[in-house]
């Protein structure tokens, strides 16, 4: 018998406190504040101790997206020695 894997409903869980952290200070493109989305390796929403991958979107105060900035977590850029 094959397992099917249980997928978590990302739209559910994408705007979580828990998968979500937001800040609010002026951003680096002129943006009011960000909100960083983090990933486990198969690209599902996670905690941040569990991030491999990390999204950081930059929004203006009305909530316009202005910039997006991907990238790699401390744990997601390890390399094989």
């Amino acid at each position: 018998m094959v397992k099917k894997k249980k997928y978590r409903d990302v739209n559910a869980l994408k705007y979580s406190p828990l998968y979500t952290e937001r800040r609010n200070h002026p951003t680096p493109n002129g943006g009011d504040y960000s909100i960083a989305f983090y990933y486990d390796e198969e690209h599902n929403p996670c905690t941040r101790e569990e991030a491999w991958y990390i999204n950081i979107v930059e929004y203006t105060a009305d909530g316009e997206k202005i910039y997006e900035h991907y990238g790699l977590t401390e744990r997601g850029s390890y390399i094989d020695s």
